[in-house]
């Protein structure tokens, strides 16, 4: 493991901590979805503009994608995603992604962790 990958792992595990209402329940104010690493194959790097074709399409969950009859993929997307990149590692704002039916972002907006509980809470 290299220093920045154990730089990445720290600053992933105090974001992470920081996910937790210490306020009465001690629950995570966030689900825990688990995290989406780069697929070695793909010709695409991951990043929140690729994020749907890599958690989606790459592992044909057809319970959130479809296809039109032009041959057109869409998201079946009804939910914000949270996601952290490298540039929320650096800031310690994670990235909240409205996205399109064609996988594209519609929104995004940055929040630190601890403002999260408010729009759900």
């Amino acid at each position: 493991m290299s220093l920045n990958e154990s730089l990445n792992r720290a600053l992933w595990t105090k974001l992470r901590v920081l996910l937790y209402n210490f306020e009465g329940n001690e629950e995570p104010i966030v689900g825990d979805e688990g995290s989406l690493s780069q697929n070695p194959a793909s010709n695409f790097p991951l990043t929140p503009d690729t994020f749907l074709k890599s958690e989606v399409v790459e592992c044909a969950d057809f319970r959130r994608m479809g296809m039109t009859r032009q041959g057109h993929v869409v998201f079946y997307t009804t939910s914000i995603e949270i996601l952290a990149d490298e540039k929320s590692l650096k800031t310690g704002m994670l990235l909240l992604c409205d996205f399109k039916t064609n996988g594209d972002i519609d929104k995004r907006l940055r929040l630190p962790p601890w403002d999260l509980q408010h729009p759900w809470n």
